[in-house]
């Protein structure tokens, strides 16, 4: 996953089980109390097809979404638009609150090998609004 956008939200309690609530609640002991209830990962992926939609392997409270896949577009300025608040009620089956951190990395952790990535004009726009770039 050598790129990748990140979305966290929060979520009202009132949405969470107890089993989730419990969880969370842990997370937060041992990672700090900035740790979102759920997020969604956007990545570029060089093994799974644009939509491809997996939990993470590292907690079931984010879902990593295949946005762009392959070498073809390597070295260019890529354009992308989600649709993030349907996108959390289909990965989690409620509406998130509100997003409350975003978070841009580029790493090959998982691959062993090397990337560059470069990010611009990342905002967020109503349905009906057209992007700005």
């Amino acid at each position: 996953m050598p790129r990748a956008v990140y979305v966290a939200f929060d979520i009202h309690d009132a949405q969470l089980d107890l089993a989730t609530k419990v969880k969370l609640s842990l997370g937060r002991r041992i990672f700090g109390k900035d740790m979102p209830d759920a997020a969604l990962n956007y990545v570029w992926d060089n093994r799974n097809p644009v939509g491809t939609r997996r939990r993470s392997a590292c907690t079931d409270r984010a879902q990593m979404i295949v946005a762009e896949t392959g070498k073809a577009q390597a070295g260019r300025w890529v354009s992308e638009r989600v649709d993030v608040a349907a996108d959390f009620a289909r990965a989690f089956r409620t509406k998130g609150r509100r997003p409350i951190q975003i978070a841009i990395a580029s790493d090959t952790d998982n691959s062993g090998g090397t990337a560059r990535a470069a990010f611009a004009d990342v905002h967020f726009v109503p349905r009906s609004e057209r992007c700005r770039t």
